[in-house]
């Protein structure tokens, strides 16, 4: 598994990272939990943790940039913040161009 939510804290979600993002399995099951997030139909806060990252393909990159323009296509907005840790440079790199 690529990422962890924890919910305890609602609405302030934390997302935490692997090591890796190898397989679209992984990157489904991501983009899943975020999407379920939607069926509390209340606001929440991503924060999400990369410090654990230190591979994510490019291919990822443009998977992700895909999701989150759907996700605000969506006729009701939920997601109020999000906030990123990050410690390595091309993770901070990657998120430039989402």
């Amino acid at each position: 598994m690529f990422a962890t939510y924890d919910v305890t804290k609602f609405p302030n979600i934390f997302v935490t990272f692997s090591k890796d993002l190898s397989n679209d399995a992984d990157f489904y099951s991501f983009t899943n939990e975020w999407t379920r997030l939607y069926e509390y139909e209340k606001p929440f806060v991503l924060i999400f943790n990369t410090i654990p990252v230190e591979h994510v393909s490019v291919k990822y990159c443009f998977y992700m940039a895909a999701f989150i323009k759907k996700i605000r296509r969506m006729q009701v907005q939920y997601l109020q913040k999000s906030f990123i840790i990050v410690k390595n440079k091309t993770i901070l790199n990657f998120h430039i161009f989402t």
